[in-house]
């Protein structure tokens, strides 16, 4: 196995565990919280995957419902897979 396949799967383990973390923790725990950042930043990172995950979590949970990340995240995912978006943020408020 190269050192690209191992890194990329020790990643896929690692964001495995981060979402396991936050589904199976209270919602507004600091474990839950600390783990969504951790996804952020993998997504902000250029995970797919992870940033479609963190728009689910922006757009329906109680806790951590942010509408501007959840649009942000899901035009993130869907432009990625060629469907034409046009972003508007009207809130100013993501960097």
């Amino acid at each position: 196995m190269s050192a690209n396949n191992v890194r990329r799967r020790n990643m896929d383990d690692r964001i495995d565990v981060l979402f396991e973390i936050l589904h199976s923790e209270v919602e507004g725990s600091e474990q839950a919280a600390a783990s969504l950042a951790a996804l952020e930043q993998i997504a902000n990172g250029g995970s797919l995957e992870v940033a479609e995950g963190i728009a689910e979590i922006f757009a329906f949970s109680p806790i951590h419902h942010d509408s501007a990340k959840a649009y942000f995240w899901y035009h993130v995912a869907l432009a990625s897979r060629g469907y034409l978006t046009s972003f508007e943020n009207h809130h100013d408020t993501l960097d």
